[in-house]
């Protein structure tokens, strides 16, 4: 979609929206609005610390509209979906080019009673965007309330066009025939489903009502009872698995889990985790918190067993491959551990974690070359990971670029001014191309940090008779 026509949706959007309910703005009207309740009293005190946090964090960035769209993630993860709408908006009008925070706003906007407005949102996602088909799935089903048959059946048959491998798209196409009352091609489309992901509840659920309309009454008494407490799945998008973890009552267990597992308490870890998991079955996250705490703990069959399930819930995570890498690499499988990586990239391309993943591997294989290369995208996602960079400049000097190694290390020591090594290293590879009085500087700078360091005093004695020698 071109600039021009986004932004003329945006014109007609924002005109609707500006109306919506739930409107609850901070101080300061008129250009830094922070959506926030009237008031913390009924909520869980967990959730108050979350949320009073992420505010001040944006009342001293006010204008950082990824601020913004995480306090929308926050009121989203527990169902706040006026505040969750207004912070999304503020993000979506900060950072225009960014479809993410247009794409959760399409979902607040529908939730908060817009769903022909969400439509026209969820048009706005460019088809050449990481987040397409989760939006196509959700205009679908927005299409449907709104009884616009045939403009859903079109988002649902270009959703199974380009995936047709997920159930989403075949139950959305068999859910907008049985709205028809076209059963048999209901029967089609949901039976094709179930065949995709048979655990898929809400597959199940509509197949029984296609089967009982060609008059199937015993299939679809068996398929009705299968689909019992059926849920919709969303196919998700870039921000999903961020936003699970904003569930405040889920988000602290984790968190639990994550402290225990840092201060190697794997039993612990694992007792939480799995505790959490017979609660929530089917969050890909908790299954993959679970699955990295068995890796941690050496359980390897069990991690891979949760690590499949959590697949076949959901095959978009780029953090199940992850994972799944991880595992392979602890098993002795290089080759599939690649190959885990690259499915890890292919469906995280913008993640800085799945090509730092893939550049570890590549780099155990030997294959340098191409592991700077994954972790020059890894740097250029993610600029803000010092031992990713540190990474990379001791690979460019391996593979003998030193200048650009040197470079490297410059912004590190000077972004990260209490990075010990960043500091040596640099003193180092100054020396090694002659640059003196850079040397000089950057070692003086490790010594503060750690004046008694062997290699401080060693370069140090280097230098002193390199001075000498000239």
């Amino acid at each position: 979609m071109s600039r021009i026509s986004t932004a003329l949706i945006w014109a007609v959007a924002l005109s609707v929206l500006a109306s919506a309910p739930g409107s609850v703005y901070g101080a300061d009207e008129m250009g830094r609005r922070i959506a926030r309740p009237e008031s913390f009293e009924s909520y869980d005190p967990a959730l108050t610390e979350l949320l009073q946090k992420q505010i001040a964090g944006i009342e001293a960035e006010p204008d950082n509209g990824d601020l913004h769209g995480e306090l929308g993630l926050i009121y989203e993860a527990n169902f706040l979906w006026p505040l969750a709408y207004e912070s999304y908006r503020r993000a979506a009008e900060l950072l225009e080019d960014d479809s993410r925070w247009r794409f959760h706003l399409a979902v607040a906007t529908w939730e908060v009673g817009e769903p022909s407005t969400a439509v026209e949102l969820f048009k706005s996602v460019p088809s050449d965007d990481v987040d397409f088909t989760a939006a196509l799935q959700r205009r679908g089903l927005a299409q449907l309330e709104l009884g616009d048959y045939a403009a859903a059946q079109e988002s649902f048959e270009k959703l199974i066009e380009i995936e047709s491998d997920r159930p989403e798209g075949w139950t959305g196409l068999g859910e907008t025939q049985l709205r028809q009352r076209d059963y048999p091609a209901a029967v089609e489309a949901l039976e094709r489903a179930v065949q995709i992901d048979p655990l898929y509840r809400a597959a199940r659920y509509q197949l029984g009502q296609a089967y009982r309309g060609v008059g199937r009454l015993e299939d679809a008494e068996r398929e009705l009872q299968a689909g019992v407490n059926a849920a919709t799945r969303y196919v998700p998008d870039t921000l999903t698995e961020k936003m699970e973890q904003y569930g405040v009552f889920l988000s602290l267990r984790l968190e639990q889990a994550g402290a225990a597992l840092r201060n190697g308490d794997r039993e612990t870890a694992v007792r939480i985790l799995e505790e959490s998991a017979a609660e929530y079955s089917e969050n890909v996250t908790v299954l993959n918190n679970l699955a990295v705490a068995y890796l941690q703990a050496g359980r390897l069959e069990s991690a891979r067993e949760l690590l499949e399930q959590a697949r076949t819930i959901s095959d978009q995570r780029f953090s199940t491959y992850i994972n799944l890498s991880s595992w392979a690499m602890r098993s002795d499988k290089p080759l599939e551990a690649l190959a885990f990586a690259d499915e890890a990239v292919r469906r995280g391309p913008k993640s800085s974690q799945t090509h730092a993943t893939r550049a570890r591997i590549l780099n155990q294989l030997g294959r340098l070359p191409e592991a700077a290369e994954s972790l020059e995208t890894a740097v250029a996602l993610d600029r803000d990971d010092p031992q990713m960079l540190m990474a990379l400049a001791g690979l460019r000097r391996y593979l003998g670029d030193l200048e650009a190694s040197l470079v490297l290390y410059r912004e590190i020591s000077e972004r990260w001014p209490q990075n010990f090594q960043g500091q040596l290293q640099r003193a180092r590879l100054a020396a090694a191309l002659r640059y003196s009085d850079e040397a000089a500087t950057a070692l003086e700078r490790a010594r503060e940090i750690e004046p008694a360091n062997p290699a401080v005093i060693e370069l140090s004695q280097y230098l002193e008779g390199d001075t000498r020698d000239n």
